[in-house]
């Protein structure tokens, strides 16, 4: 059985992970430290998880047991941290810290979620800041670490995003003329590429946003190996 951490899981992307998790038969215990208590639908099932709260989340990251599956899913925006230095600790330190954390408990899986356009030699401040992070973790000595690279993200958000708002509307009217790699994903695809890639052994790879949802072989593949590994 398996044990994992998902930072990161009041986000959009997080938050359909983490019910994931919980639902999947492998995982015997699921933390995710959060800064406030988790707001689960009332059919979810939360018999193994743990929801550390604290204003730190790096805090909360158990050092006292094995850990397997390590996901990352945070992330911030301009308008939720005008700072710049905050902006980098979270975007850029938060990620670097939790992966060597992951790597110095041993973890055999590190899924992070990153951006499209991820670059440190970009001109986009954005862009160089998600380089800078992928870079950092890719270095890390876990052996299994998959980065997806999504572009504009679909789903119900608890905030809203004006910018994020208005490149929804020109990708869902143009989206069929783009290249893949451009065109918007659901956050649910995310989730299930996340967990798919815990159980691949891929190594360490970047996924770009067209290469995130599962294909006909790989959802087969998948229900396969969970039966299997159910039984």
């Amino acid at each position: 059985m398996v044990a994992a951490v998902v930072v990161g899981a009041t986000g959009l992307v997080g938050s359909l992970l983490l019910l994931r998790l919980l639902n999947d038969e492998r995982y015997a215990r699921v933390i995710a430290p959060t800064r406030r208590q988790l707001q689960l639908p009332d059919n979810a099932s939360t018999a193994k998880l743990v929801n550390p709260i604290s204003d730190n989340v790096t805090n909360s990251l158990p050092n006292d047991e094995k850990i397997d599956h390590v996901y990352i899913c945070i992330g911030t925006t301009r308008k939720k941290t005008p700072n710049p230095d905050e902006y980098k600790a979270i975007d850029v330190g938060i990620p670097d810290a939790v992966a060597q954390w992951a790597a110095d408990m041993g973890a055999s899986y590190l899924g992070v979620v990153s951006s499209a356009g991820a670059d440190t030699s970009s001109m986009f401040r954005y862009s160089q800041l998600k380089g800078e992070m992928e870079e950092l973790v890719l270095a890390k000595d876990v052996p299994n670490i998959s980065i997806l690279q999504p572009s504009i993200i679909y789903g119900k958000r608890n905030e809203s995003r004006v910018g994020e708002s208005i490149a929804k509307g020109v990708m869902s009217f143009f989206g069929p003329l783009l290249p893949k790699n451009v065109r918007g994903i659901q956050a649910d695809a995310i989730a299930e590429r996340l967990l798919f890639d815990a159980f691949a052994n891929s190594g360490k790879r970047r996924v770009p946003s067209g290469d995130i949802p599962l294909s006909r072989n790989e959802k087969s593949d998948s229900s396969t190996k969970t039966q299997r590994d159910e039984m």
